[in-house]
């Protein structure tokens, strides 16, 4: 509800008793429409000029500032920082409240501004005043043309709203009563009347007197013959607690949310209301914004989880009608290997270059005639052929189709039961329902420290807590100081993160290896390795969690039987670990797990942090890893990382990275000739990592970049630019 100004008036009792006198240390504006005042005592005053929740109340919750204060809050640190607060005044009934703070410029003269807070829905404003009411500055400038009657901006002389044609329930508390008395309004609901004839009072007030003097909430005047005698006593009773400062601060929840919140108990909904009183307004103020914010922020994550949901639903069912249409035309294969017998039993009569074979269908009792298609380039035995390799291909392509379908269905099966769910989703209880799919389960997450990972983490830290154990292993391949700052990031983020140092395992085992799905794989299983052996140290674990996405899942199946790459973190479980696999990505692309990332409030630079692969700087190096190798790659590598964020590109790029080559090349450095390696820069923009097309880099950032690298990194002497595309490319080399 919006602050009424009853509740104001309360507000402003409770604040004069504790802030008159008060110093005022710093300034602070965090948000667009909140000021804060941090006063002498760790006091923290909150001035909200929102148009949706304007409010004046003392705070303990702590908000983050921005870097750069904006011109109010420098204006405000100006003229109010070492004053003290001298009066705190309503303007009669209205919903503004006005601080008087007597303070000395840098002159030593001692003088008085006003900080005027007009608390009034969408027209809330925060004014500062010189000591002749001149207005200094305000949040919200008010142009002559958009409010004739009264303009608001630096100069004029600040004019309070002009004041509304209605009683005070304070000093005339009876005098709307008498109209209804004499009949006037007779078939007027009684909220109505009261809204339109009395400054103060809320609908929720009103329906409260009409309650307690009519017997109903939406009651009428005509409703009861005793009705107006009922109200009169009533409307005294209001003003005869408000006169005395009798408040109750009232928040009233619904379902565990906080709907409303008054100054006094409300019978009007009856137990399926649950009030709570409070010491003071301010504590009931930060209780009720504070649950509503987390539910709100609960809800907009809700809301982007449904989109994600129903993005990855969408895909499916686009993927599967594919499938399906592959696999029907799977089915029309015998046609085909009866071609190639017919071609075949007919090679006798066959000439090079027809393009037709008419020949008796044998296989058909009536013995039909079919006209058969042929390659006029090809020979009689290559037509045949021809038909026999398509029949084969159709009958092993069925079998994968059917799993895949299967496996299409069995995905959109489980995403619409998410849809159900996350629709009936409501508060923040339920999605932590919804999430807590592991139970109480212990769970380790074989951390990267690429996007993927990391969302996973946050996301399955949220749901189980210190339930979750991370670990983050070095393997040697990952990109310069990247260990030491990942693992600070990681528990910056409070996620509880295991660092392992095993790069010499790592080296051993990777020694002379040229092959780059060898590669993968022997460090997929170094991975497995290291997890399998830290998993054993930790008690109770029962689940793998991945950072899986769509794009690997893809990759790394084909119903041709061929893999593109393949992944460790893409099902390699091996029996022995005795672990179930969680992927809670496993069905979105890159950006939508960004969007994940966003929901769950990650910071920036770890949501926009390039995507790195898995085996690390493994597949950016052609041919056997070497120590020295990987310190060469890892120097130019930072050297290009670096000048893209230096030179505003970072953010342009899908992801970025050095390759080292296998050839050396013959250069200059100095007065000496030079045989030493090439390394290519790669660059893409993309939005999902199926496709990608090389980045437009600045010719000037990449001369800059490769003469940085050709004079600072060791063992470099020639640096190219990678202008290859995805498909038929890759993004990675390897």
């Amino acid at each position: 509800m919006p602050l009424d100004a009853i509740c104001l008036r309360a507000l402003t009792n409770e604040l004069k008793g504790q802030l008159l006198g008060a110093r005022i240390d710093k300034v602070q504006q965090p948000a667009r429409d909140q000021i804060v005042l941090l006063l002498r005592g760790n006091l923290r005053l909150l001035l909200n000029a929102g148009p949706n929740q304007p409010r004046v109340q003392l705070t303990e919750v702590l908000r983050e500032n921005p870097a750069e204060p904006p011109m109010l809050c420098m204006l405000l640190r100006k003229h109010l920082v070492g004053g003290r607060i001298t009066e705190i005044e309503q303007s009669g009934l209205e919903r503004i409240v006005t601080f008087t703070v007597r303070s000395v410029n840098e002159l030593g003269e001692s003088g008085t501004k006003k900080l005027v807070l007009e608390a009034m829905g969408r027209r809330s404003n925060l004014l500062l005043l010189d000591e002749d009411d001149r207005i200094l500055d305000c949040m919200r400038r008010v142009e002559f043309e958009v409010s004739g009657a009264r303009a608001l901006l630096p100069g004029l002389y600040y004019q309070l709203p002009t004041p509304l044609d209605k009683l005070s329930p304070l000093t005339d508390p009876e005098g709307a009563v008498e109209l209804a008395r004499r009949g006037g309004g007779a078939e007027e609901t009684v909220e109505r009347f009261l809204l339109d004839r009395y400054l103060g009072i809320s609908p929720l007030i009103a329906r409260e007197l009409a309650l307690r003097a009519f017997g109903a909430a939406d009651a009428r005047f005509c409703d009861r013959a005793d009705g107006c005698e009922r109200l009169a006593v009533e409307m005294e009773r209001l003003a005869e607690a408000v006169r005395e400062n009798r408040f109750t601060p009232t928040m009233l929840s619904r379902e565990g949310k906080p709907v409303d919140f008054t100054y006094c108990p409300i019978t009007q909904y009856g137990a399926e209301t649950v009030q709570t009183t409070f010491p003071s307004f301010s504590a009931l103020l930060d209780a009720f914004y504070t649950e509503r914010d987390r539910q709100e922020a609960a809800q907009r994550r809700g809301r982007e989880l449904t989109r994600t949901v129903t993005s990855a639903h969408d895909r499916v069912v686009r993927k599967l009608g594919m499938l399906e249409k592959e696999y029907a035309a799977s089915q029309d294969r015998d046609t085909l290997r009866l071609y190639g017998d017919l071609i075949t039993a007919n090679l006798y009569r066959m000439e090079r270059g027809a393009a037709r074979l008419t020949a008796q269908n044998y296989y058909d009792e009536n013995g039909a005639e079919l006209d058969i298609p042929l390659d006029p380039l090809l020979t009689p035995q290559q037509n045949a052929a021809k038909y026999y390799k398509r029949y084969t291909k159709a009958k092993t392509a069925e079998k994968h189709l059917r799993e895949q379908i299967d496996k299409a269905i069995g995905e959109r099966d489980y995403l619409e039961s998410v849809q159900g769910e996350i629709a009936l989703a409501q508060t923040e209880a339920e999605f932590a329902e919804l999430r807590r799919e592991l139970g109480d389960d212990k769970v380790v997450l074989g951390l990267s420290g690429g996007v993927d990972s990391s969302v996973a983490a946050v996301l399955i830290s949220r749901a189980i807590g210190d339930n979750l154990t991370c670990i983050f292993v070095d393997h040697g391949l990952l990109r310069k100081n990247e260990f030491r700052q990942v693992l600070d990031d990681y528990r910056c983020l409070g996620l509880n993160v295991i660092g392992v140092d095993a790069s010499e395992e790592f080296f051993t085992a990777l020694a002379g290896i040229k092959d780059p799905e060898k590669k993968r794989k022997i460090i997929g299983k170094g991975f497995i390795d290291v997890f399998d052996r830290e998993a054993h140290k930790l008690t109770d674990v029962k689940w793998l969690a991945q950072g899986t996405i769509y794009p690997d899942r893809i990759e790394s199946l084909s119903i041709t039987g061929h893999t593109i790459k393949s992944h460790h973190n893409v099902g390699g479980l091996p029996e022995k670990m005795n672990l179930r696999l969680c992927e809670p990505l496993k069905w979105l692309f890159k950006d939508e797990v960004r969007a994940v990332g966003r929901a769950l409030g990650m910071p920036e630079h770890l949501i926009k942090r390039h995507p790195f692969p898995g085996p690390g700087l493994a597949v950016r190096i052609l041919g056997d890893i070497t120590p020295e190798k990987v310190r060469i790659l890892q120097d130019a590598d930072d050297i290009f990382i670096s000048g893209l964020r230096e030179s505003g590109l970072y953010d342009q790029v899908w992801q970025a990275g050095v390759i080292l080559l296998p050839v050396q090349s013959v250069g200059v450095m100095g007065d000496e000739r030079t045989y030493e390696s090439a390394v290519a820069l790669r660059a893409v923009t993309s939005t999902d990592a199926m496709t990608a097309d090389w980045a437009h880099l600045p010719y000037e950032f990449l001369a800059k970049v490769s003469n940085e690298i050709i004079n600072k990194v060791r063992g470099v002497n020639r640096v190219t630019y990678d202008i290859s595309s995805k498909p038929p490319a890759t993004i990675e080399w390897e």
